[in-house]
């Protein structure tokens, strides 16, 4: 006999407790508000913060706020932790497709 609970569909709070994938939660949003138009602003914690997930949002057409985890600890009034290797000390070469290291 199945579970009870493998017939329930998804709602919001499994999906941000377990998944921290924003597709799902999109297309929640879209089956329960029958779409989104294109330009929809959607704001996620930065637990969402991901290449996967802003590409996604991107293919969608919609406005993605999603802080990293810098912007995360700032916007908490609390100091990053900074180092020779944090991220915003790689420099992208956009011709190349590629991060430059900040030691070289």
């Amino acid at each position: 006999m199945p579970d009870a609970a493998e017939n329930e569909k998804p709602n919001f709070r499994t999906i941000c407790n377990f998944k921290r994938e924003c597709k799902e939660l999109i297309e929640l949003s879209e089956e329960n508000l029958g779409g989104l138009p294109e330009g929809t602003k959607v704001s996620m914690d930065n637990g969402y913060f991901s290449g996967p997930n802003l590409r996604y949002l991107e293919q969608k057409g919609l406005d993605g706020y999603i802080p990293d985890s810098k912007q995360a600890q700032e916007q908490k009034g609390k100091k990053a932790k900074e180092g020779p290797y944090s991220k915003d000390k790689f420099k992208y070469d956009e011709e190349e497709d590629q991060f430059i290291c900040p030691i070289i």
